[in-house]
């Protein structure tokens, strides 16, 4: 288990969209799937028969939806800071070799 979650972190913190990515279209999906009967209720009676549940899933599809647009935000972060941390080490003078003439004496 806590293999799992070394993993879990290191993708969040890694590959940020990715991993945002699956948690929205997962709550996409859940969403989509309980508002299927709700939507063929609709359309036969006219009416919304069951309103708590159309409110869960608004409350999903608008968790899916932060989710990517969190993924997208964090991403952009993310390959800010590697961008950081490439200019950094490029800035670094490289050392001075020897040659093999300044050995011999």
């Amino acid at each position: 288990m806590r293999i799992l979650i070394t993993i879990l972190r290191l993708m969040k913190n890694e590959r940020p969209f990715e991993f945002f990515c699956v948690i929205g279209v997962v709550l996409g999906l859940i969403a989509a799937v309980m508002f299927w009967p709700i939507f063929v209720a609709y359309t036969q009676t006219g009416l919304v028969l069951r309103v708590p549940t159309l409110i869960v899933i608004t409350g999903m599809a608008s968790c899916a939806v932060l989710s990517v647009f969190s993924g997208i935000i964090l991403d952009a972060v993310t390959l800010a800071k590697h961008e950081k941390r490439r200019l950094h080490y490029l800035s670094i003078p490289a050392l001075q070799t020897c040659s093999g003439d300044s050995l011999m004496h």
